[in-house]
């Protein structure tokens, strides 16, 4: 039995919750935080990169999510003073960014880069009618392009993007 109580987030934050984020995934879930990157791409583990090697550790891929932090603040603090620097914003963008490296940059499934962003935050935070096209669900889907760009989008059953 793994465990299911507890879902760090931001484990790509650095190589040293990584680490512990490679074995900690094998029995319970991790999220990797796609938004920071590029802001902190001196400290982060790129998110389609850090999917690629939670996979090839031997994490289960049902245990594995992308979130964005979506508008959330992302702070810059000068090290010597501590005194906040920059301010940048989490896109929610991030995650179908993530998604076409993971898929085109490090060759990853579609089934499986898709998987972190649908089914698994649905599963995991056990949403109702959310993560797949299902008779009686939301009607959620969105359709892209060859390269990933938006085509369309219906969120609910009511077309938002045509």
């Amino acid at each position: 039995m793994g465990y299911r109580q507890f879902l760090p987030t931001h484990c790509n934050r650095n190589e040293y919750i990584f680490k512990d984020a490679l074995e900690y995934g094998k029995k319970g879930y991790v999220d990797i935080t796609t938004s920071g990157w590029p802001y902190y791409q001196d400290e982060e583990i790129k998110p389609s990169t850090a999917l690629k090697l939670l996979l090839e550790a031997g994490v289960p891929l049902a245990h594995i999510t992308f979130t964005s932090d979506a508008c959330g603040s992302l702070p810059g603090f000068d090290p010597e003073t501590g005194k906040l620097i920059k301010l940048e914003m989490g896109l929610p963008s991030s995650n179908l960014r993530e998604v076409k490296d993971a898929v085109q940059v490090d060759g990853v499934s579609l089934e499986q880069a898709l998987q972190v962003v649908t089914s698994n935050p649905a599963d995991i935070l056990k949403l109702p009618g959310k993560g797949y096209i299902r008779e009686g669900y939301d009607a959620d889907i969105l359709i892209l392009d060859q390269g990933f760009g938006i085509v369309h989008l219906m969120a609910m059953g009511k077309m938002m993007i045509r």
